[in-house]
């Protein structure tokens, strides 16, 4: 149901899928923190999704969904080539 609701916002061309909080979060960053892997799939397939936003917190989505555990999200976000794997101390 979540996922065909969120077809259909994300399906229209005035929605910004990369549009970000006052932190520089976006939707993909808070769909990876809480492993919605149908929310982060979605997002991934749209081409405008810029899967590797680095806002002022330097948290990308994909150390996120690894900081939480959410392995399916990480693999689907290691799927892309775009996608750069970032180690941070």
């Amino acid at each position: 149901m979540v996922g065909r609701a969120l077809g259909l916002l994300f399906g229209r061309r005035y929605v910004d899928p990369n549009f970000s909080d006052k932190c520089g979060r976006t939707p993909l960053s808070f769909a990876a923190e809480n492993g919605h892997e149908e929310v982060v799939e979605l997002l991934l397939g749209r081409k405008d999704v810029n899967p590797d936003t680095r806002p002022t917190s330097g948290r990308t989505p994909l150390s996120w969904a690894v900081g939480e555990g959410h392995e399916g999200t990480v693999n689907l976000l290691l799927g892309r080539k775009d996608v750069k794997p970032r180690w941070f101390k």
